[in-house]
Protein backbone atom coordinates (compact mmCIF):
# COMPACT_ATOMS: atom_id res chain seq x y z
CA UNK A 1 0.00 0.00 0.00
CA UNK A 2 1.15 3.27 -0.23
CA UNK A 3 1.58 3.84 3.50
CA UNK A 4 3.29 0.99 3.53
CA UNK A 5 5.81 2.05 1.19
CA UNK A 6 6.12 5.29 2.02
CA UNK A 7 7.08 4.10 5.90
CA UNK A 8 9.88 1.81 4.87
CA UNK A 9 11.60 4.60 2.61
CA UNK A 10 12.55 6.86 4.96
CA UNK A 11 11.22 10.55 4.36
CA UNK A 12 14.05 11.82 5.89
CA UNK A 13 16.76 10.25 3.60
CA UNK A 14 14.21 10.86 0.47
CA UNK A 15 14.08 14.72 1.17
CA UNK A 16 17.70 15.14 2.04
CA UNK A 17 18.76 13.52 -1.02
CA UNK A 18 16.29 15.61 -3.13
CA UNK A 19 17.22 18.99 -1.75
CA UNK A 20 20.88 18.02 -2.39
CA UNK A 21 20.35 17.89 -6.12
CA UNK A 22 21.34 20.35 -8.41
CA UNK A 23 18.61 19.15 -11.52
CA UNK A 24 15.21 20.65 -11.86
CA UNK A 25 11.90 18.84 -12.67
CA UNK A 26 9.00 19.73 -13.91
CA UNK A 27 5.60 17.98 -12.39
CA UNK A 28 2.13 17.65 -14.65
CA UNK A 29 -0.57 16.19 -13.09
CA UNK A 30 -4.28 15.52 -15.12
CA UNK A 31 -6.94 13.14 -14.64
CA UNK A 32 -5.61 10.12 -13.53
CA UNK A 33 -1.89 10.57 -14.75
CA UNK A 34 0.98 12.06 -13.36
CA UNK A 35 4.38 13.35 -15.46
CA UNK A 36 7.74 14.35 -13.95
CA UNK A 37 9.93 15.96 -16.31
CA UNK A 38 13.46 17.98 -16.82
CA UNK A 39 12.17 21.19 -16.18
CA UNK A 40 13.57 22.73 -19.89
CA UNK A 41 15.44 21.28 -22.36
CA UNK A 42 13.34 18.59 -22.99
CA UNK A 43 13.80 14.60 -22.87
CA UNK A 44 14.89 12.15 -25.08
CA UNK A 45 13.78 8.65 -22.70
CA UNK A 46 10.87 7.68 -20.96
CA UNK A 47 10.07 6.10 -17.65
CA UNK A 48 6.83 4.09 -17.41
CA UNK A 49 6.15 3.50 -13.89
CA UNK A 50 3.21 1.73 -12.23
CA UNK A 51 1.76 1.20 -9.00
CA UNK A 52 0.54 -1.59 -6.86
CA UNK A 53 -3.24 -3.03 -6.08
CA UNK A 54 -5.32 -0.23 -4.36
CA UNK A 55 -2.89 2.83 -5.17
CA UNK A 56 -2.73 5.56 -7.78
CA UNK A 57 0.08 7.49 -9.39
CA UNK A 58 0.83 9.51 -6.14
CA UNK A 59 1.93 6.39 -4.75
CA UNK A 60 5.22 6.54 -6.27
CA UNK A 61 5.29 10.23 -7.51
CA UNK A 62 8.34 11.57 -4.93
CA UNK A 63 10.39 8.49 -6.02
CA UNK A 64 9.95 9.30 -9.54
CA UNK A 65 10.72 13.37 -8.67
CA UNK A 66 13.68 11.85 -7.22
CA UNK A 67 14.64 9.64 -9.39
CA UNK A 68 14.13 12.88 -12.55
CA UNK A 69 16.59 14.89 -10.37
CA UNK A 70 19.33 12.71 -11.27
CA UNK A 71 18.95 11.51 -14.39
CA UNK A 72 19.75 13.67 -17.93
CA UNK A 73 16.53 13.91 -19.50
CA UNK A 74 14.63 11.21 -18.78
CA UNK A 75 10.47 11.68 -18.46
CA UNK A 76 8.68 9.51 -15.84
CA UNK A 77 4.73 8.76 -16.63
CA UNK A 78 3.13 7.31 -13.49
CA UNK A 79 -0.78 6.20 -14.62
CA UNK A 80 -3.68 5.15 -12.72
CA UNK A 81 -5.06 1.80 -12.79
CA UNK A 82 -8.63 1.64 -13.61
CA UNK A 83 -11.33 0.77 -10.43
CA UNK A 84 -12.17 -2.74 -10.31
CA UNK A 85 -14.23 -5.28 -8.61
CA UNK A 86 -10.78 -7.14 -6.90
CA UNK A 87 -12.48 -10.68 -6.29
CA UNK A 88 -9.29 -11.39 -3.53
CA UNK A 89 -11.44 -8.36 -1.43
CA UNK A 90 -14.66 -9.96 -1.62
CA UNK A 91 -15.52 -7.99 -4.98
CA UNK A 92 -14.42 -4.51 -3.68
CA UNK A 93 -13.93 -2.10 -6.20
CA UNK A 94 -10.68 -0.29 -6.18
CA UNK A 95 -7.86 0.59 -8.29
CA UNK A 96 -5.96 -2.36 -10.07
CA UNK A 97 -4.49 -3.24 -13.35
CA UNK A 98 -6.29 -6.96 -13.31
CA UNK A 99 -8.42 -9.03 -11.04
CA UNK A 100 -6.28 -11.13 -8.33
CA UNK A 101 -8.91 -14.35 -7.18
CA UNK A 102 -6.76 -15.87 -4.65
CA UNK A 103 -3.39 -15.74 -2.43
CA UNK A 104 -1.48 -18.28 -4.37
CA UNK A 105 0.99 -17.98 -7.24
CA UNK A 106 -0.47 -15.56 -9.48
CA UNK A 107 0.79 -17.27 -12.69
CA UNK A 108 -1.64 -19.70 -13.07
CA UNK A 109 -4.34 -17.02 -12.66
CA UNK A 110 -6.47 -15.72 -15.19
CA UNK A 111 -5.88 -11.85 -14.33
CA UNK A 112 -9.04 -11.09 -15.95
CA UNK A 113 -8.15 -7.14 -17.24
CA UNK A 114 -4.11 -7.57 -17.80
CA UNK A 115 -4.58 -7.34 -21.40
CA UNK A 116 -6.25 -4.23 -21.16
CA UNK A 117 -3.81 -2.74 -18.62
CA UNK A 118 -1.10 -3.62 -20.94
CA UNK A 119 -2.55 -1.85 -23.96
CA UNK A 120 -2.81 1.06 -21.33
CA UNK A 121 0.97 1.22 -21.17
CA UNK A 122 1.55 0.60 -24.79
CA UNK A 123 -0.56 3.70 -25.75
CA UNK A 124 2.11 5.88 -24.06
CA UNK A 125 5.25 4.31 -25.23
CA UNK A 126 3.23 4.70 -28.84
CA UNK A 127 2.38 8.66 -28.16
CA UNK A 128 6.06 9.40 -26.58
CA UNK A 129 7.23 7.98 -29.88
CA UNK A 130 5.37 9.95 -31.85
CA UNK A 131 6.68 12.87 -30.16
CA UNK A 132 10.00 11.64 -31.49
CA UNK A 133 11.11 9.18 -28.36
CA UNK A 134 12.31 6.05 -29.40
CA UNK A 135 11.59 2.73 -27.99
CA UNK A 136 15.12 2.10 -27.25
CA UNK A 137 14.86 4.62 -24.90
CA UNK A 138 12.08 3.57 -22.83
CA UNK A 139 11.71 1.37 -19.74
CA UNK A 140 8.69 0.01 -18.07
CA UNK A 141 9.07 -0.10 -14.31
CA UNK A 142 6.47 -1.44 -11.23
CA UNK A 143 6.00 -2.32 -7.88
CA UNK A 144 3.99 -5.81 -7.01
CA UNK A 145 0.85 -5.59 -9.25
CA UNK A 146 2.40 -2.89 -11.66
CA UNK A 147 5.92 -4.62 -11.80
CA UNK A 148 3.88 -7.59 -12.97
CA UNK A 149 2.32 -5.64 -15.30
CA UNK A 150 5.14 -4.00 -16.26
CA UNK A 151 7.04 -7.17 -16.82
CA UNK A 152 3.69 -9.49 -19.09
CA UNK A 153 4.16 -5.74 -21.11
CA UNK A 154 7.70 -5.06 -21.34
CA UNK A 155 8.99 -8.71 -22.50
CA UNK A 156 6.40 -9.00 -25.21
CA UNK A 157 6.89 -6.20 -27.20
CA UNK A 158 8.06 -6.99 -30.72
CA UNK A 159 11.44 -6.18 -32.33
CA UNK A 160 10.73 -3.02 -33.73
CA UNK A 161 9.15 -1.89 -30.46
CA UNK A 162 12.20 -3.59 -27.98
CA UNK A 163 12.13 -1.30 -25.19
CA UNK A 164 15.25 -0.84 -23.30
CA UNK A 165 14.49 -2.38 -20.12
CA UNK A 166 12.31 -3.70 -17.50
CA UNK A 167 12.23 -3.30 -13.99
CA UNK A 168 10.06 -5.04 -11.67
CA UNK A 169 9.61 -4.11 -7.43
CA UNK A 170 7.99 -7.46 -5.39
CA UNK A 171 6.47 -8.43 -8.93
CA UNK A 172 5.49 -11.60 -10.35
CA UNK A 173 4.61 -13.85 -13.44
CA UNK A 174 0.77 -12.69 -13.73
CA UNK A 175 -0.83 -14.52 -16.20
CA UNK A 176 1.12 -16.95 -17.37
CA UNK A 177 -1.39 -18.73 -19.94
CA UNK A 178 -1.43 -15.02 -21.93
CA UNK A 179 2.29 -14.65 -22.06
CA UNK A 180 4.43 -15.54 -24.95
CA UNK A 181 8.14 -14.32 -24.17
CA UNK A 182 8.73 -12.30 -27.60
CA UNK A 183 12.26 -12.56 -29.84
CA UNK A 184 12.64 -9.05 -28.24
CA UNK A 185 11.77 -9.88 -24.63
CA UNK A 186 14.56 -12.42 -24.65
CA UNK A 187 17.51 -10.27 -24.49
CA UNK A 188 16.12 -7.42 -22.85
CA UNK A 189 17.66 -6.20 -19.70
CA UNK A 190 15.36 -7.10 -16.82
CA UNK A 191 16.26 -6.57 -13.43
CA UNK A 192 13.77 -7.84 -10.86
CA UNK A 193 13.98 -6.94 -7.20
CA UNK A 194 12.28 -8.82 -4.53
CA UNK A 195 12.56 -8.37 -0.51
CA UNK A 196 12.96 -11.77 0.65
CA UNK A 197 10.68 -11.21 4.21
CA UNK A 198 7.86 -10.24 1.77
CA UNK A 199 4.77 -12.23 2.84
CA UNK A 200 2.46 -10.81 0.47
CA UNK A 201 4.48 -11.66 -2.71
CA UNK A 202 6.58 -14.40 -1.19
CA UNK A 203 10.11 -14.66 -2.38
CA UNK A 204 9.85 -17.92 -3.97
CA UNK A 205 7.39 -16.38 -6.08
CA UNK A 206 10.27 -14.35 -7.86
CA UNK A 207 12.16 -17.11 -7.98
CA UNK A 208 9.78 -19.25 -9.97
CA UNK A 209 9.13 -16.12 -12.21
CA UNK A 210 13.06 -15.93 -12.95
CA UNK A 211 13.05 -19.74 -13.65
CA UNK A 212 9.79 -19.86 -15.61
CA UNK A 213 10.75 -17.03 -18.23
CA UNK A 214 14.75 -18.05 -17.99
CA UNK A 215 13.43 -21.44 -19.36
CA UNK A 216 11.18 -19.88 -22.07
CA UNK A 217 14.54 -18.28 -23.36
CA UNK A 218 15.39 -15.15 -21.41
CA UNK A 219 18.92 -14.26 -21.41
CA UNK A 220 18.90 -11.00 -19.43
CA UNK A 221 17.03 -11.41 -16.15
CA UNK A 222 18.61 -10.91 -12.64
CA UNK A 223 16.42 -11.65 -9.47
CA UNK A 224 18.18 -9.21 -6.96
CA UNK A 225 16.92 -10.44 -3.17
CA UNK A 226 16.95 -7.48 -0.46
CA UNK A 227 17.51 -9.37 3.08
CA UNK A 228 14.91 -8.76 5.53
CA UNK A 229 12.89 -6.39 2.96
CA UNK A 230 9.14 -6.63 3.54
CA UNK A 231 6.16 -5.99 0.83
CA UNK A 232 7.41 -2.96 -0.10
CA UNK A 233 10.93 -0.67 -0.65
CA UNK A 234 14.34 0.91 1.05
CA UNK A 235 16.69 3.40 0.46
CA UNK A 236 19.47 0.55 -0.74
CA UNK A 237 16.81 -0.90 -3.97
CA UNK A 238 15.71 2.49 -4.95
CA UNK A 239 19.68 2.97 -5.11
CA UNK A 240 19.83 -0.31 -7.21
CA UNK A 241 16.95 0.42 -9.41
CA UNK A 242 18.19 3.95 -10.32
CA UNK A 243 22.42 2.50 -11.06
CA UNK A 244 19.75 0.07 -13.49
CA UNK A 245 17.81 2.71 -15.00
CA UNK A 246 21.20 4.87 -15.39
CA UNK A 247 22.87 1.66 -17.31
CA UNK A 248 20.01 1.33 -19.89
CA UNK A 249 19.76 4.66 -20.49
CA UNK A 250 22.69 5.87 -20.62
CA UNK A 251 23.31 9.40 -21.64
CA UNK A 252 23.82 10.58 -25.21
CA UNK A 253 24.82 13.85 -26.99
CA UNK A 254 21.37 15.37 -27.93
CA UNK A 255 21.38 16.80 -31.68
CA UNK A 256 21.68 20.24 -32.11
CA UNK A 257 18.80 22.45 -32.69
CA UNK A 258 19.81 23.92 -35.58
CA UNK A 259 20.83 20.64 -37.26
CA UNK A 260 16.96 19.31 -36.14
CA UNK A 261 14.31 19.19 -39.00
CA UNK A 262 11.13 21.12 -38.34
CA UNK A 263 9.09 18.09 -37.21
CA UNK A 264 12.31 17.11 -34.96
CA UNK A 265 12.07 20.98 -33.54
CA UNK A 266 8.20 20.94 -32.81
CA UNK A 267 8.34 17.77 -30.90
CA UNK A 268 11.93 18.97 -28.96
CA UNK A 269 9.57 21.67 -28.01
CA UNK A 270 6.72 19.96 -26.77
CA UNK A 271 8.38 17.29 -24.78
CA UNK A 272 10.41 20.93 -23.64
CA UNK A 273 6.47 21.81 -22.41
CA UNK A 274 7.00 24.83 -24.54
CA UNK A 275 4.54 24.36 -27.03
CA UNK A 276 2.57 27.71 -26.18
CA UNK A 277 5.50 29.73 -26.94
CA UNK A 278 5.25 27.87 -30.53
CA UNK A 279 1.94 28.73 -31.37
CA UNK A 280 3.21 31.76 -33.88
CA UNK A 281 6.00 30.71 -34.80
CA UNK A 282 6.60 30.45 -38.80
CA UNK A 283 10.30 30.20 -39.59
CA UNK A 284 12.78 27.52 -38.58
CA UNK A 285 14.82 30.14 -37.18
CA UNK A 286 12.57 30.90 -34.60
CA UNK A 287 11.71 27.82 -33.50
CA UNK A 288 15.56 26.87 -33.35
CA UNK A 289 15.93 30.45 -31.29
CA UNK A 290 12.95 29.38 -28.47
CA UNK A 291 14.54 25.65 -28.25
CA UNK A 292 18.42 26.85 -27.96
CA UNK A 293 17.09 29.48 -25.29
CA UNK A 294 14.82 27.16 -23.21
CA UNK A 295 18.43 24.65 -23.04
CA UNK A 296 20.58 27.68 -22.11
CA UNK A 297 18.66 28.47 -19.11
CA UNK A 298 18.37 24.84 -18.19
CA UNK A 299 22.10 24.58 -18.05
CA UNK A 300 22.32 28.02 -16.19
CA UNK A 301 20.29 26.68 -13.46
CA UNK A 302 22.12 23.63 -12.77
CA UNK A 303 25.53 25.29 -12.35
Amino acid sequence: TLRGVKAALGWVWIMATMAAMAGAARVLRSAGRIEVAPAAGGYDSLVVFTHGLGDTAEGFSDVAEMFARQLQGVKFVLPTAPVQPVTLNGGMRMTSWYDITGLSDRASEECEGIVESSNILRKIMDDEHELGVPYDRMVLAGFSQGGALSLFTGLQQPPEKKCAGVLVLSGYLAASKKFTLSEAGKTTPTLHCHGTADPMVRFSWAEQTRDAIVQMGAENYELRPFEGLPHSVSGEELQVALDFIRKVLPNVPQKAAQDMSMRELKNAITRAGLGNKAVDLLEKKDYVDLLEKAQSEAGKREL
